[in-house]
């Protein structure tokens, strides 16, 4: 009698569900991953060449959507820690943008110092209680 070897189906079916879900939890972050290195390697290079004195342009807009792209991705994330279990909570992001914005602002032209982390914090307050 020959001694049968190999994977079933079954197997190999769950190895192929435990990579995919592990492709899944990991591309988003080396994307972000990747995305954070290109815009500090841009800025670390433009840090660069204006302390030698070279004239420097403005960030191109390639480097403005990538950091677009990381806030959206950043507040994204912190919506779905935010919505645990019990769900994902939506959050306007221009208006929460605008009134931290605002917060920001007014608190430093009335001489009160404040971080814009700070501002954020007290928009989400804000807009929470409503």
């Amino acid at each position: 009698m020959k001694k049968e070897s190999g994977f079933t189906l079954i197997e190999l079916m769950i190895v192929v569900a435990i990579i995919g879900i592990l492709a899944a939890l990991a591309l988003p972050k080396f994307a972000e991953l990747v995305q954070k290195t290109r815009i500090a390697g841009y800025n670390r290079a433009v840090a660069e060449a204006k302390e030698k004195g070279y004239p420097v342009p403005e960030k191109s807009d390639k480097v403005i959507e990538a950091e677009k792209s990381l806030i959206r991705l950043a507040k994204e994330r912190e919506a779905m820690k935010m919505g645990g279990s019990v769900g994902i909570v939506i959050v306007d992001t221009d208006k929460r943008e605008k009134l931290a914005q605002e917060i920001y602002v007014k608190m430093l032209t009335n001489g009160q110092p404040i971080t814009k982390q700070k501002a954020y914090e007290l928009a989400d307050k804000f807009l929470n209680e409503k």
